[in-house]
């Protein structure tokens, strides 16, 4: 690829007026350190060229976020063009490196140019949503919309966003990561100013397409170990400790089925904390053909079925993930076993009747639903307006509600 003179001269007094800017900048900071090499400003750089171009139409400059840093990612437009700066060893370094496990800017960069951008949306996406404007809009990406809990929080979140007269859409993902990928694509295409997602967490690639696709975004429900990111959960551990307590203390329950999510889920993972814990609280072994991880979707039935009469472990108590997987088995023990009044105690999660009347009365854990919304929201905003803001982890208390 070409460039004609003008523009190499360009490019040369942007790169030489931020390194100057960076010098200064470092000097002004502390007098006696001459040596600023070692801490050049990228953003002085970004600013440089942000600066220079502004003015030319054919171009396109963009922040492009490399940990507090930015640096300019450039379009060109009549020969759609996308290309950055790199020193030459830099360059040599990435094109020479001898692992592939991570994509770099290189890579972007040469796949774009190629020709790439046609087949694969992901990083045409890349500079699109690096905007300037504001859309007014957050996108809210949830598991299975079909999950009463997932419609009372997106209901508690648009109330909350309309406040600071943000409009919401939601996306579903069945948990599914193709799903996952596409909405956040489809999220990215129509210039969001945030999303709030629920992740599958079958795999890290949709985290890793939200932190680089400049879009703040923060986590409901889960969290990930590897990743430092803003998320709000419910305290999964003290919830599933707080339902084992009461079903041997109230029901003095001995072998406690536990239908538990898929252990790549967090909330999972905390679940299964919390029950271990009550067991060791009350001195009670744990048979291990008790603890059973099934789907999560609303649709699962049939599995939750298939569990239920395969299952060979006496039991005397249910502990479910959610309250969608505990009315699947009381569905069940009703039509096939048992009377449910007269049965198994049974405790979900999620306390979905505090918003929606369901005829059959079902003891569960319960958080503050508004709240957590509110926290999403003030979270999500805060990163909207300063980038570079302090993550923020908040876990909600949770507590059991009986009922009979």
């Amino acid at each position: 690829m070409k460039f004609d003179n003008n523009f190499k001269q360009k490019v040369a007094y942007a790169i030489q007026d931020g390194l100057s800017m960076s010098r200064r900048v470092v000097r002004d900071e502390d007098d006696e350190y001459s040596n600023y090499k070692n801490f050049l400003k990228p953003d002085k750089v970004y600013n440089s060229f942000s600066g220079l171009f502004k003015a030319d139409p054919s171009y396109q400059v963009f922040p492009l976020f490399r940990g507090s840093y930015k640096l300019p990612l450039i379009l060109e437009e009549e020969r759609g063009i996308l290309f950055s700066v790199l020193s030459k060893s830099k360059y040599d370094s990435l094109f020479s490196r001898k692992s592939e496990e991570k994509i770099h800017l290189i890579d972007a960069l040469t796949k774009y140019n190629n020709g790439y951008l046609q087949k694969n949306k992901q990083l045409s996406l890349l500079a699109s949503s690096l905007r300037t404007g504001y859309s007014k809009t957050i996108a809210v990406i949830m598991n299975d919309i079909s999950n009463p809990l997932f419609a009372i929080m997106v209901r508690f979140i648009e109330d909350y966003a309309r406040t600071f007269d943000y409009n919401t859409f939601v996306l579903n993902t069945d948990e599914s990561p193709e799903l996952e990928q596409h909405a956040i694509l489809s999220a990215l295409e129509k210039k969001v100013d945030g999303i709030i997602i629920c992740p599958t967490q079958r795999n890290s690639k949709s985290i890793e397409l939200l932190k680089n696709s400049n879009c703040p975004f923060v986590l409901f429900g889960r969290y990930f170990n590897q990743f430092n990111l803003d998320y709000v959960i419910s305290d999964d551990v003290n919830g599933a400790y707080v339902a084992i307590k009461h079903l041997i203390t109230k029901h003095n329950c001995k072998r406690i089925l536990f239908l538990n999510g898929p252990n790549f889920i967090s909330s999972s993972r905390d679940r299964l904390k919390g029950y271990t814990l009550a067991h060791q609280k009350f001195n009670l072994s744990i048979d291990p053909n008790l603890i059973i991880e099934t789907s999560i979707m609303s649709s699962s039935i049939d599995e939750t079925s298939t569990i239920i009469h395969n299952l060979k472990s006496p039991y005397d108590g249910i502990f479910c993930f959610s309250d969608v997987v505990a009315y699947e088995v009381i569905s069940i023990l009703y039509n096939e076993f048992l009377d449910p009044h007269k049965g198994l105690p049974i405790i979900g999660y999620d306390n979905v009747q505090s918003n929606i009347a369901i005829p059959y009365p079902l003891t569960s854990i319960d958080y503050n639903k508004p709240q957590v919304a509110r926290l999403l929201v003030d979270i999500l905003i805060n990163k909207m307006k300063n980038p570079m803001a302090k993550v923020s982890k908040q876990i909600v208390p949770t507590c059991l509600v009986e009922r009979k």
